[in-house]
């Protein structure tokens, strides 16, 4: 049964029903556990429990039980300088990760300057490890936003022209289609999105392709000039898998491709989070899926020409959602490995020529790391670090009890915490690892509050 709205909110929501709309600045969003959405300004907490808000066409500001709100998504807000010397991101043992500048290391605490947490001594002990970052990685598609710039595949008979339509941030099909964009691919490039589904359905992806409509694949012999490109085809039904079929004109067409991965962890999910990065010049193309490595494939010979086309192909009669298109350069380093199993006390860290180093990490100077190994101390320099992993022997146990309230970061950070006091820009929380500590809401992106 739906809770009754207090006579402030119901106000609020009737005003802005009947009012004109016009051009406004901005605003945060508030999703209450009755299903009602209220626009308007965060103001911080009243009290132990309550939320200050305040709607743009009422005077008086408004409290809000927070027992009866779901989730808080806040507007944009300028968080100033966030440029840092040394930037890595931090993944503690309870899944949160939080990024900032490493700013150095004794063994025993890590220290991270975070633009939005200020200065943190992080003990090693509720760390599963660290991975330098590339911060503001340039940025070449980010959408959709509509169909304006990309182009809907006609001429074949397997696709309809038709079969993409845009709606709320998302491309969506209902039929075989393809829809394709020269967005420039650059050699070292991160494509990520996310897929939602119904039934079985393959959505074919074309990487570096030379023209924008789509091709019979096995009449591609008899197109004049094709130059070659790689087709990831992801099938999700129950479960995921991939095949990255390289695709070259007078090379036979193997359909087992490169090989194929499977993860079959999607019993009853229809959603799922992808993220290819590909190595032009390495032949090198990886995929993962919800942040966990599906496969690396490595082109042994050839294939790619100097196509620039990314093109999406919904091969089913079935429906497809395509959002959260973001495609950027990539920095050639990898996804962390949460999975991955250090031996005994020793730490581990993955370089970015694929090498290892396994030893005790000693302090952080200078951009160099030191490791005690059997042979003796060895300084690696941070630049060549891809990742880092703490001994798992040495970490405590994570908690056992959830926090009551997750916290998005507008750069993807996250963090689970007990919300103290909330006044302006400035939110005291208590972290079940960290402690307590004051962020910056103009980091933010939203609070999912359990």
């Amino acid at each position: 049964m739906k809770q009754r709205l207090t006579p402030w909110v119901a106000l609020a929501v009737l005003v802005s029903s009947i009012l004109p709309l016009k051009p406004a600045p901005p605003e945060d969003v508030v999703w209450l556990r009755t299903g009602e959405r209220l626009r308007g300004q965060i103001l911080g907490m009243a009290g132990e429990g309550w939320l200050r808000w305040q709607h743009p066409h009422i005077a008086e500001e408004i409290k809000l039980a927070l027992t009866n709100v779901l989730k808080i998504r806040f507007a944009p807000r300028n968080l100033g300088n966030t440029n840092l010397e040394n930037p890595c991101v931090v993944r503690l043992i309870n899944g949160d990760n939080l990024s900032g500048n490493l700013a150095g290391f004794d063994g025993m605490h890590l220290s991270l300057e975070s633009p939005a947490c200020g200065r943190l001594q992080i003990p090693r002990q509720i760390m599963v490890g660290l991975q330098p970052m590339e911060m503001n990685a340039r940025i070449v598609y980010e959408g959709p936003t509509g169909l304006d710039g990309w182009t809907q595949g006609q001429g074949v008979a397997e696709v309809a022209a038709d079969a993409w339509v845009y709606g709320n941030g998302a491309f969506i099909a209902n039929k075989p289609g393809s829809i394709a964009r020269d967005v420039k691919l650059p050699d070292l490039v991160e494509i990520s999105f996310q897929v939602e589904w119904e039934g079985y359905t393959t959505l074919a992806i074309a990487l570096y392709a030379d023209r924008l409509q789509p091709i019979q694949l096995l009449a591609k012999d008899k197109i004049e000039d094709l130059q070659g490109f790689y087709s990831l085809q992801i099938s999700m039904a129950s479960f995921i898998s991939a095949v990255l079929v390289p695709i070259k004109k007078d090379v036979p067409l193997n359909p087992q491709g490169l090989g194929m991965a499977i993860n079959q962890n999607f019993i009853q999910s229809s959603k799922a989070a992808f993220t290819i990065r590909a190595n032009k010049k390495e032949r090198i193309v990886i995929l993962y899926c919800n942040g966990q490595l599906m496969r690396q494939w490595q082109d042994p010979v050839e294939t790619l020409g100097s196509g620039t086309i990314l093109r999406f192909v919904n091969q089913q009669a079935t429906t497809v959602r395509i959002s959260n298109l973001v495609i950027k350069h990539w920095d050639g380093r990898h996804e962390f490995q949460n999975n991955l199993t250090t031996q005994g006390t020793n730490d581990l860290l993955l370089l970015v020529n694929q090498d290892r180093v396994s030893g005790v990490l000693g302090p952080l100077r200078n951009k160099e790391w030191e490791v005690g190994t059997p042979l003796g101390p060895v300084q690696v320099p941070l630049s060549k670090i891809e990742q880092l992993h703490f001994s798992i022997l040495k970490r405590q146990p994570p908690p056992t009890k959830p926090a009551p309230a997750r916290l998005t970061f507008n750069n993807q950070d996250r963090l689970s915490i007990q919300l103290d006091h909330w006044s302006g820009d400035r939110l005291q929380a208590t972290h079940p690892l960290l402690g307590q500590m004051i962020i910056n809401i103009s980091a933010l992106r939203e609070i999912v509050l359990d």
